[in-house]
């Protein structure tokens, strides 16, 4: 141990000594170094510094902007999403890798690092970039395919659920809410609109808590309300700074050689370095029908039911242009 805190001091002064002549590709080097070594000393590493070097242009370089994010409120609705990038990317031989659930991989990194504790929502919204980071340099010659149903966030420190070094670009996939409402009242028979919205829009705050199934370490999922998680991914300035897509599950299902069409567009113009090709994009609506079978017609509700709920969530419906 204290052979190991030296070590750790010593690589902690490089860095910082680094930092101040902007000399990121001796930070890379000893990045990658300490990594192959000790990923666990890296990680403490990185949340002394890493901040400190996004503060400057010339850090981009050592960074992998690797990770592509498919997300939804339900994890379920990017199901074709994901599914028809990795048909494609498979398709034209590019490299990539299709990982799991964003919590899922957490908890399995946690395990890497030999981290006590669970992954609570704190150590996520302080150190997202730091663990974010260090999935991406695992694959670093990859793109990564990572699905989330968590909301996009800013912390009071100024840090975000993802960072644009980090992060490609990301699809957020998109589903008629009354459709959620009506799954939410057949999986709760014993529930009403009212409860049912409730549990939709997270109204009493209860965290998602993931089990890892290897041990007893928890995921703590901030995913909040639908409307919270539309309006996080689908607001102006996310879209912009962080290169998203919005796809309306409805408009895919009626239409998708086009929205395929244009995700892979959206890709070619964040820098991935891929070609479209439809014949592709049609060898896969010609072979998986199935996945298009889906019912996407919400079943008809009552008046009161309507008024419930226009008052919870009106303005959100008219921003993702659906109708009660």
């Amino acid at each position: 141990m204290f052979t190991k805190n030296i070590q750790l001091k010593y690589n902690d002064n490089l860095i910082k000594n680094y930092i101040k002549s902007e000399d990121y590709d001796e930070i890379l080097n000893v990045i990658d170094k300490v990594y192959q070594s000790d990923p666990e000393m890296l990680a403490t590493l990185l949340k002394s510094n890493l901040f400190k070097m996004l503060n400057s242009q010339q850090s981009q370089r050592i960074f992998p902007e690797n990770i592509i994010w498919i997300n939804s409120f339900q994890i379920s609705d990017a199901h074709l999403v994901s599914t028809f990038l990795t048909f494609y990317l498979d398709g034209i031989n590019f490299d990539f890798k299709s990982l799991d659930n964003y919590a899922d991989i957490m908890l399995n990194l946690f395990d890497e690092l030999n981290f006590d504790g669970d992954v609570t929502f704190e150590e996520q919204r302080d150190f997202s970039y730091v663990y974010q980071y260090l999935i991406s340099k695992k694959y670093k010659n990859k793109s990564l395919l990572i699905h989330s149903d968590l909301p996009f966030f800013e912390s009071n420190l100024g840090r975000y659920f993802t960072h644009y070094y980090l992060s490609r670009c990301y699809f957020y996939i998109v589903k008629n809410p009354i459709l959620i409402l009506q799954e939410i009242k057949k999986q709760n028979p014993e529930y009403n609109t009212q409860a049912a919205l409730n549990v939709m829009l997270n109204s009493d705050a209860h965290p998602n808590m993931i089990k890892s199934p290897i041990n007893n370490r928890f995921f703590v999922s901030n995913k909040q309300g639908w409307h919270t998680n539309v309006h996080s991914w689908s607001n102006r300035n996310v879209l912009d700074t962080f290169r998203g897509f919005v796809i309306k599950l409805e408009d895919l299902i009626e239409n998708p050689q086009d929205i395929f069409a244009d995700m892979i567009g959206h890709l070619i113009q964040t820098g991935l370095d891929i070609k479209l090709d439809y014949d592709v994009i049609t060898s896969f609506i010609e072979n998986n029908n199935s996945l298009f079978d889906l019912n996407l017609v919400p079943e008809e509700i009552s008046k009161k039911d309507a008024k419930i709920i226009e008052r919870d969530i009106g303005s959100f419906l008219n921003i993702v242009k659906y109708k009660i």
